[in-house]
């Protein structure tokens, strides 16, 4: 018996096809937009910003892997469901580099993220994101709890590929990951630490 489609359902399949429906409304509150971030590894002894002092938000995202993700034309998509403090969100990540990816996102109700959440499974990461303002930029700094506790990554979101490529990161950053596919949340959430 095939799925029926229905306003209700939070399935994978049915809320991508809402998401194409909002965006023919102009609803969809972040459609095709790049996502332009390079990422690096921090290490606690090298991490310099007082951390009390910095705004913080606790991250719930969880990725759903649908079975039909080819004939959704989408291969080098992922589908994540985030709690990020009182917030609930959908988002649908696709394209094939690591630098630079289309991303779509909706907010969701409580509800719906939990139905869609029950959907997750074991794949999931749980983590502390602080903020730090640097030159004009923010970093995102991850701490990550449960089956990834101890790791800490920095992320910064830029306007460009070419204003990504010109940024030298602080001198107390670790390893770039940016080009790491290990390192990506998704594969966090599959695979767990590299």
């Amino acid at each position: 018996m095939s799925h029926v489609y229905t306003d209700e359902c939070c399935c994978v399949d049915c809320v991508y096809i809402r998401q194409e429906q909002e965006k023919a409304r102009g609803v969809l509150q972040r459609e095709g937009q790049l996502e332009i971030e390079r990422r690096w590894l921090l290490e606690w002894d090298r991490i310099l910003p007082n951390l009390d002092e910095l705004p913080k938000d606790y991250i719930a995202q969880g990725y759903i892997t649908p079975a039909n993700r080819s004939e959704l034309n989408l291969p080098n998509a992922t589908f994540r469901v985030r709690k990020r403090g009182d917030a609930y969100f959908f988002t649908r990540k696709f394209g094939v580099g690591i630098l630079v990816r289309s991303e779509a996102e909706v907010q969701l109700t409580e509800e719906q993220f939990s139905l869609m959440w029950g959907m997750v499974g074991q794949q999931y990461v749980q983590k502390n994101r602080y903020y730090l303002k640097h030159n004009l930029k923010t970093i995102e700094m991850d701490f990550f709890e449960g089956k990834l506790d101890g790791l800490i990554i920095a992320e910064i979101e830029f306007d460009s590929k070419e204003e990504a490529e010109e940024f030298k990161a602080p001198d107390w950053f670790g390893k770039e990951i940016t080009e790491d596919a290990r390192y990506t949340n998704y594969s966090l959430a599959l695979n767990g630490r590299p």
